[in-house]
């Protein structure tokens, strides 16, 4: 019965993420405050808390909501932080949200009263520090991660919803190696996991898969077969599925080189990894993307959708058979799926948000 079922489910999941497509919600349902123009923001900080509650955020101090689902969408422009890039945002309800930015000064940011004021919980102005994502456990306990410093990744926690953060002493963190950083791409680079676990991944001279255990408070630090060598190339996002059509919880990764954004052949820029022990890759277990990408994210527990600046495709199929299939052009640089309900946003350059939709009304 278990066997029939998950059969019929892939047929119907199969079809029914074929026939996805991405739409673009018209100019008329955006609002953003005077001083600036959407349209110069590029948008990489998403996080969709349910099928209501949308946070964006971007360069030049800019975050945005929508509390109905991008039926309408407010941007607005915080004048203390102009100059600021926030390439990641937590949201934990309409009302409360954290957000980072990249670059000089590195800073995290809350609110508890929908945006309206945000209060400063983090600030560097040490001109090595660039963070580049954060994950959360829950709303009260959090991980942001950045480039390395004194050759050893940056991390720190948060156990009050990102009021205050405490670093990590990471002098038994695994050491980085000369050119490797990590991605500010769209804030996926990290993900918390279970027991407490969390995760990273690197890119550039190398791309390494950062692993760490709570339980046995031990780091395991593994390849990743994407191309990598050049300061453009690596890994920049990877996601969970729990138990796949094989019954094995896995990671998907994606990246490539978003110099060359089209590239799909040559070096991989997708690789499959497993999770239990003994941890090895799935080299052949899926083709590569069409072209970099910058996110992945899980839609459930079979198949995922990724973007990056040339595109977004969708996994269909199973086992050797699983592929990448382009389902727009368009370009965007962070796809997230609800918390808590099925909406699917996207977000990009020049202020570009959208959401993925079935073509066929019969299909949720």
């Amino acid at each position: 019965m278990n066997k029939l079922f998950t059969f019929l489910f892939l047929i119907v999941c199969k079809f029914t993420f074929s026939q996805s497509a991405i739409y673009l919600p018209d100019s008329s349902s955006i609002t953003v405050d005077s001083g600036f123009i959407l349209k110069t923001i590029s948008l990489r900080g998403l996080s969709v808390v349910d099928n209501k509650s949308v946070w964006f955020s971007g360069s030049k101090g800019v975050f945005g909501k929508s509390v109905d689902g991008l039926i309408t969408t407010k941007f607005h422009q915080i004048e203390k932080y102009k100059k600021s890039d926030f390439r990641d945002i937590e949201a934990f309800s309409a009302k409360k949200a954290v957000m980072m930015s990249s670059g000089f000064p590195a800073l995290i940011l809350y609110t508890e009263d929908g945006g309206i004021s945000w209060n400063e919980s983090f600030r560097s102005i040490d001109s090595a520090m660039f963070l580049d994502g954060m994950d959360f456990w829950n709303e009260k306990e959090g991980v942001v991660f950045g480039d390395p410093v004194n050759g050893r990744f940056f991390v720190m926690k948060t156990k009050d919803g990102g009021k205050t953060w405490k670093e990590i002493d990471t002098a038994g963190f695994p050491l980085t190696m000369n050119g490797e950083a990590a991605f500010a791409a769209s804030g996926t680079s990290i993900r918390c996991l279970k027991n407490g676990d969390f995760a990273f991944v690197s890119g550039g001279a190398v791309s390494r898969f950062y692993y760490f255990n709570k339980i046995k408070n031990r780091w395991n630090v593994s390849p990743i077969p994407i191309v990598k060598g050049k300061s453009s190339q690596g890994t920049f996002s990877f996601s969970f599925l729990k138990k796949d059509e094989f019954n094995e919880d896995i990671f998907c990764f994606v990246g490539g080189d978003f110099l060359k954004d089209t590239l799909k052949e040559g070096d991989p820029n997708s690789a499959w990894y497993r999770l239990n022990p003994p941890l090895w890759f799935r080299q052949k277990f899926v083709q590569n993307t069409n072209g970099y990408r910058s996110c992945v994210e899980a839609i459930n527990s079979f198949y995922l959708i990724c973007c990056g600046t040339s595109g977004v495709d969708i996994s269909i199929g199973t086992g050797i058979d699983k592929h990448w299939k382009k389902i727009s052009d368009d370009s965007f640089h962070v796809v997230r799926k609800a918390k808590r309900g099925n909406l699917i946003v996207l977000a990009g350059a020049n202020g570009r948000i959208a959401k993925l939709k079935f073509k066929d009304k019969d299909k949720k």
